[in-house]
């Protein structure tokens, strides 16, 4: 009997309660933790938080053997922290997390099969819903992305990139074998997300698996906006991709 597929999931995090408060901490991380698809890794990268963020992601490790926490103090870029997080991952396939989004619980199960399904793929997206209440989540609005890959030549991919999301990128399902022979760029930490998408246009192929969705925060307020930009970077906002802020 062969050993199940492991699925590494990156969930990189910074001050998550000072930001959201503990609720949607708790929220996030049992999102990942109660995913139909049992066979998980879940690394959690606590970059350098000064508040209770620790102690939350610590008690989760201590009663789900899946969870490993590893502190970096001091904190990395984000960029830095995403990075160590993919290296550090030993599963099949790999995903990143975020302390504000969550997954249907059959999110990776989907995405899995999506995978298995088709060997020339490099990355599995499922839908995608956004929303700027917590509390209402489900009640986001529809986000399309021209994502899909299937039948298109290299050229038509890198022509489509710039119309895609960072989110079917980093929280999408990745084939990791892939994605390690990728050298990674010194860019700012909101957008080093697109040269690794080129990267993955040219190697292989983006499919869309439906029935399963992600749901990702956007707040409202411009302000709210360049502070969680700031809070992820450590740096002053930079304007070109203003969808990754």
């Amino acid at each position: 009997m062969s050993e199940p597929l492991l699925v590494s999931v990156g969930f990189a995090l910074r001050n998550s309660e000072s930001r959201y408060g503990l609720a949607v901490l708790e929220l996030a991380i049992a999102s990942i933790r109660d995913q139909s698809y049992p066979h998980l890794e879940i690394l959690v990268g606590d970059n350098g938080s000064t508040d209770k963020t620790t102690e939350v992601c610590e008690a989760w490790a201590r009663v789900d053997r899946r969870v490993r926490v590893v502190r970096h103090d001091p904190p990395l870029t984000a960029q830095a922290n995403f990075i160590y997080l993919f290296h550090a991952a030993r599963g099949k396939y790999f995903t990143w997390a975020a302390d504000d989004d969550f997954r249907t619980p059959n999110h990776l199960a989907v995405l899995v099969e999506a995978l298995e399904r088709y060997p020339e793929a490099a990355l599995a997206f499922s839908d995608q819903r956004e929303f700027s209440n917590h509390a209402n989540y489900q009640e986001g609005w529809e986000v399309r992305r021209p994502f899909v890959t299937a039948g298109l030549s290299r050229r038509q991919r890198l022509d489509q990139m710039p119309q895609g999301s960072c989110t079917h990128l980093c929280y999408g399902l990745l084939r990791r074998d892939v994605l390690e022979q990728y050298e990674w760029f010194e860019l700012d930490n909101s957008s080093f997300d697109v040269p690794m998408g080129y990267y993955l246009s040219l190697r292989a192929e983006m499919v869309y698996a439906p029935g399963a969705c992600y749901y990702r925060f956007i707040p409202t307020k411009a302000k709210d906006l360049a502070a969680r930009t700031v809070m992820n970077n450590y740096a002053s906002p930079r304007w070109f991709f203003p969808e990754r802020m």
